[in-house]
């Protein structure tokens, strides 16, 4: 995984780069124009920004944790959403 140093670097060429034409590797032409037209009018540099920051505070682990239920008794913390039918 790649250091908080390395990430922030990564946050910050998005911030100052989404959306440029050099942004990806594509063929030149039309279609290059459009991803790059596409990318800028469906979110801002800064948003982009945002929401990769804020993976960076995400706890995978709870993932884990909630990824299977085990036994579940009626009243006790919530069960994970796909086995809700056992929560009975």
């Amino acid at each position: 995984m790649p250091s908080l140093t390395r990430w922030q670097e990564q946050i910050q060429a998005v911030r100052d780069t989404w959306g440029l034409l050099d942004w990806w590797d594509a063929p030149a032409g039309a279609e290059r124009e459009w991803f790059a037209r596409d990318a800028r009018a469906s979110v801002t540099p800064g948003g982009l920004a945002a929401e990769l920051t804020s993976y960076l505070h995400t706890d995978i682990g709870a993932s884990r944790r909630w990824s299977t239920c085990g036994p579940v008794v009626r009243g006790s913390a919530p069960c994970c959403w796909w086995a809700a039918s056992r929560c009975k």
